[in-house]
């Protein structure tokens, strides 16, 4: 049971960071997540 909810958990915590280029800290998520939806410009997303 408990092998159960831990890899479950660790597969929805991996799950963001294996979308996002390998990048684990935060500020690269929210880059990662930020830029689609912006597309102001590459400067900034960079």
């Amino acid at each position: 049971m408990r092998t159960t909810v831990e890899s479950s958990q660790k597969t929805k915590a991996t799950a963001p960071t294996a979308t996002t280029s390998s990048t684990t800290t935060p500020a690269g998520l929210l880059k990662a997540e930020a830029t689609p939806l912006l597309k102001l410009s590459p400067s900034e997303a960079a």
